[in-house]
């Protein structure tokens, strides 16, 4: 055992023997009421409740006073690949954004839709398709986006008119 889960079970142990012992009435016991053993061990009602009710439900075993894993097991919650699909395909032609694609996926999946926190539409099913999504982006950046450190042209018109001058 780590010195955590040591230290857990050697302090509870002996208070829930004691809490038994108490609220069965056995003779010989230390406390006279429950609530004694709250004020002696520094500690609350709901917290010894909390962990008897795991120590009865674990069949009295150390083990069951640990704590256990939390949330959701990883990939339950994840969008079905039909979905994400669908999206990745909504995103690369109408180039919306994260919150766009959900707001147009909403009505059609309810539920299955993810948020736009999780939504990443820049996933590649292959090299191919990697290669061909580069080059048109490269064509946007470069020919149709205009840039504010070029005098809001294109890099294609800027670099047509800047050979014209030097030729």
């Amino acid at each position: 055992m780590i010195h955590f889960e040591q230290a857990i079970t050697k302090r509870w142990i002996p208070i829930l023997i004691e809490y038994e012992k108490v609220k069965n009435k056995v003779t010989p016991r230390s406390f006279r009421f429950v609530k004694d053993i709250y004020k002696a061990h520094h500690t609350s009602k709901k917290e010894i409740l909390r962990y008897h009710r795991k120590w009865v439900e674990g069949g009295e075993k150390p083990e069951a006073l640990l704590p256990q894993r939390r949330g959701p097991k990883p990939g339950s919650r994840r969008t079905p690949k039909d979905i994400e699909r669908n999206i990745i395909k909504a995103y690369r032609r109408f180039g919306a954004n994260r919150y766009e694609l959900v707001l147009m996926f909403k009505p059609f999946y309810l539920d299955k839709t993810s948020s736009p926190a999780t939504t990443q539409p820049n996933r590649f099913d292959s090299m191919e398709d990697l290669v061909l999504n580069l080059g048109n982006y490269l064509f946007e950046y470069n020919h149709l986006r205009k840039h504010g450190g070029l005098n809001y042209e294109t890099p294609f018109d800027k670099l047509q008119k800047v050979t014209e001058l030097l030729s």
